[in-house]
């Protein structure tokens, strides 16, 4: 039995590029100062966030950019240990932990980073928060 007869027609399908185009996902490399991080940080498939990642995980509360974070520095560690975090686990989910200054002191923040494909069928990676899944 395929899908189309276990469920019915299609009538709506609200695509990864329907989220990017709506501002609710981000590509990476649509952000000038990010475009290569993903690359350099040992990931060759395209990465895509949401806006909770992009807002609270890799822009930095003013009290951190006081202290010199930027949103390039915390995608850095971001990706890094997503990349090292893949290698040990080559699984297509990988939830993984970074430790982010936040307004309020030093929290834990956990990320899911979920390998998917676009409607192309080309690979991408998409971080997300845990509330976002």
């Amino acid at each position: 039995m395929d899908m189309e007869s276990l469920f019915g027609t299609e009538i709506f399908a609200y695509t990864t590029e329907d989220a990017i185009e709506d501002g609710v996902m981000h590509r990476l490399s649509d952000i000038p100062e990010l475009a290569n991080l993903a690359r350099e940080a040992g990931i060759s498939v395209p990465v895509i966030v949401t806006n909770g990642v992009l807002a609270d995980v890799m822009r930095p509360p003013k009290n951190a950019v006081a202290r010199g974070e930027d949103i390039v520095g915390r995608t850095w560690d971001m990706l890094f240990v997503l990349a090292m975090r893949a290698q040990e686990s080559r699984k297509s989910v990988i939830e993984y932990t970074i430790i982010a200054t936040m307004a309020k002191g030093h929290r834990n923040v956990q990320l899911i980073a979920v390998v998917d494909a676009m409607s192309d069928g080309s690979p991408v990676i998409k971080i997300m928060l845990p509330e976002e899944v």
